[in-house]
């Protein structure tokens, strides 16, 4: 019989095996994973164990009946598993003290032993230009900003900015942007949308070096060149602090969550709106009594309300529910504007921008994006409030100079947070499709570090703050 998972066991192997596997490619085993569970046994760590190889297996094969049964001989099993069905691209391999399953065709598994082995192993890439590294104390953590990790910090973001900025006002005295104070509360540990990460590879090295229970493990990124079809040019997706666009990404924080929904989905709907694949006239035939536009807006309303509302039932008998905001009328309103013109292949883009800015939550954060630059136009484009990007800030901080510092920062985000995990990983470096993994095991960690204090690199070094460097002192004479 199929082995049923444990109530106790579902959220560890949703939280670090689904997620970590699906969208990154490679995943841990081992009892970290179980210290959440209180009174652990050996027949629970079997029920996961059995679940994680069910289910990693059965993305590769639809053939669901050579998967019950599993007890425990679950490595054997899967090995013969992956033969007989041709999967050569899964691989179990054994690093340090923990079984890795990995997709080769997905990456590329470098094991760190040491400094030396580390920087020949990056020589083959650091010849790229604008690479950034991220070094994760936890090689199964999952690469996505704090903010994300816990619902109710996601949808209390501006609660959290706006009562740490009035409980410590001097901290944040002389920050004339959002960016600015962003990064001071992103050190002093509150959840932001922003992702560490820096021009230093050793750096990343010492922090995936941190906790000696874990592996550790060191990411790549590159930075990304896009066509922007209004400017019809290329565009990277690397900025200085002053920059705009990181203005109107940073004013996305300082929205409610149910605003920061709306402008998610309502900038989907001008996107989808000028997609060459779709003409314009395809989303004004009904089917079933409805056409695509107002299922897109229907599709909005069940995303930030939950089932609550459709556009028709809104609009029955001319009343209007006070409690849905004003941009999902106001793009009931551009229908008929949009249709009179879907003939016109390219009208939808050359309107795009102005009709996209009417719209009210626009309205919100362009006013927010003018607190902080006055000059600052309304003239947002729709891809760009859900973009990512990185971030050179000015070097005004000494933690950010001490660890050659930079960020990610996200934009509006869809209510599901895979999406934006699965977004950020499409940022990782790649080689012909492959990213390169740098798993550090945790039994090499205290080596590495002693190595990297050759190279002066270690806490106290990073960390210019008092406190952390007199806890370094401590550790050095214990």
């Amino acid at each position: 019989m199929k082995t049923k998972m444990d109530k106790r066991i579902k959220p560890l192997f949703d939280k670090y095996i689904r997620s970590k596997f699906l969208y990154e490619g490679y995943v841990r085993l081992d009892k970290s994973l179980y210290k959440t569970i209180d009174e652990w046994n050996s027949e629970n760590e079997l029920k996961l164990i059995n679940e994680i190889y069910r289910y990693i297996a059965s993305l590769y094969s639809s053939n669901q009946e050579c998967l019950c049964g599993i007890e425990d001989h679950f490595r054997k099993f899967f090995l013969k598993y992956v033969a007989e069905n041709n999967t050569k691209n899964l691989e179990i391999k054994k690093i340090g003290e923990s079984d890795y399953i990995f997709d080769h065709t997905r990456v590329k598994v470098y094991v760190v032993k040491s400094v030396s082995k580390y920087i020949k192993l990056l020589s083959k890439y650091k010849a790229e230009e604008n690479l950034f590294f991220r070094g994760q104390s936890n090689s199964n953590f999952l690469l996505q900003p704090s903010i994300i990790r816990e619902d109710i910090w996601r949808k209390n973001e501006k609660r959290m900015f706006d009562e740490l900025e009035r409980l410590c006002p001097k901290e944040f005295q002389g920050m004339n942007s959002i960016l600015d104070k962003l990064v001071e509360m992103q050190h002093y540990n509150l959840p932001t949308r922003l992702l560490d990460v820096s021009s230093n590879a050793l750096v990343a090295l010492l922090f995936a070096c941190q906790d000696f229970e874990s592996d550790g493990e060191v990411i790549i990124f590159k930075e990304k060149r896009n066509k922007n079809p209004l400017a019809k040019m290329e565009e990277t997706n690397i900025r200085y602090g002053h920059s705009d666009s990181v203005s109107l990404l940073t004013g996305i924080s300082q929205m409610n969550y149910e605003d920061q929904l709306l402008l998610y989905y309502i900038a989907e709907f001008f996107r989808k709106l000028v997609k060459s694949d779709r003409p314009l006239e395809s989303w004004f035939n009904k089917k079933d009594g409805t056409d695509k536009w107002d299922s897109e807006i229907n599709l909005i309303l069940e995303k930030v309300y939950k089932n609550k509302y459709t556009i028709s039932n809104i609009l029955c008998g001319n009343k209007i529910d006070a409690r849905v905001d004003s941009s999902i009328l106001q793009l009931n309103e551009l229908k008929k504007e949009y249709e009179s013109n879907a003939k016109k292949n390219s009208w939808a883009l050359k309107n795009q921008i102005k009709n996209f800015n009417s719209i009210d939550v626009v309205k919100r954060l362009y006013r927010q994006v003018q607190r902080e630059k006055p000059y600052f136009e309304c003239r947002i484009v729709p891809q760009d409030v859900c973009n990512i990007l990185f971030v050179k800030p000015s070097m005004l901080n000494q933690r950010i100079v001490k660890q050659s510092g930079a960020f990610i920062i996200v934009g509006a985000m869809e209510a599901d947070k895979s999406d934006i995990v699965c977004r950020l990983n499409n940022y990782r470096y790649r080689k012909e499709d492959i990213a390169p993994i740098f798993i550090i095991p945790s039994i090499y960690k205290k080596r590495i570090l002693n190595e990297l204090k050759l190279c002066d690199l270690h806490t106290a070094s990073i960390y210019p703050e008092i406190e952390k460097v007199a806890e370094y002192i401590k550790k050095t004479i214990e």
